[in-house]
């Protein structure tokens, strides 16, 4: 019924000419787009509805004051739908006190004002985070803890947002212990497959010409799909 699409790094002046191309790709979709307005083929995300499907609002960079193109919200007949490229702390973590206690809060936020309207609210697109150590293949190695996306910060961080006090193993016990957040998100592949090591990350530095990358490159789980209260969302519903 849609689809998301993150980190696009389109400027605004190639957005037509993206558009276009994909509208002949995928012509039984509608694309909405969120592009950044600040920096030249950064950031960006764009969501994919399938025609027939009524769309009753679209809203661009709602969270945060970056204008990078950073989220959109579009509204649905029976649910909201948030498609988020979080902003990556960075490899020298220079911006993780701005995502953890910035730009996370304030995600939180929206999506408890969406859920205030009565409708469920989906979450969906790269929240920039290995929740657990489940997603993680290397967990125990010792620059996790220490590295954009893995530090115990953003674990937490994470952990707050679908209700948790805190993150687990490799990150949790160092992490400032908060209240969760004020929404009832939840992670639907963790709960769905609670043992599971699901990953859907592959990192392209370890990948060469000769190598690409593969499901076997060891990676990380750090798409995600979270919703609110999933015994509320019937496939017959997200209309």
């Amino acid at each position: 019924m849609f689809l998301s699409l993150t980190r696009l790094q389109l400027s605004e002046e190639k957005l037509d000419a993206a558009a276009n191309a994909l509208q002949g790709a995928l012509p039984e979709y509608t694309a909405h787009w969120a592009v950044c307005t600040v920096k030249k083929g950064y950031s960006g995300v764009a969501v994919l509805v399938r025609d027939g499907v009524a769309v009753h609002s679209v809203r661009s960079d709602d969270v945060g004051d970056l204008n990078e193109g950073r989220t959109l919200t579009i509204e649905l007949k029976h649910v909201w739908v948030v498609c988020a490229y979080v902003p990556n702390s960075g490899q020298d973590l220079s911006r993780l006190e701005y995502r953890t206690k910035t730009w996370d809060a304030a995600l939180a936020a929206h999506v408890a004002s969406l859920e205030a309207t009565g409708k469920p609210v989906v979450l969906i697109g790269d929240l920039n985070v290995a929740p657990l150590d489940a997603d993680i293949w290397n967990f125990m190695a010792k620059h996790v803890p220490k590295s954009a996306g893995t530090t115990p910060q953003e674990r937490a961080s994470f952990a707050r947002l679908v209700g948790a006090a805190k993150a687990d193993a490799a990150g949790g016990d160092a992490a400032e212990k908060t209240e969760p957040y004020a929404t009832t998100l939840a992670d639907a592949f963790r709960t769905l497959h609670p043992d599971a090591t699901g990953e859907c990350y592959l990192s392209l530095r370890r990948a060469t010409p000769q190598a690409p990358p593969t499901p076997q490159v060891p990676a990380l789980r750090r798409c995600i799909f979270v919703l609110v209260d999933a015994r509320r969302l019937q496939p017959r519903r997200l209309q």
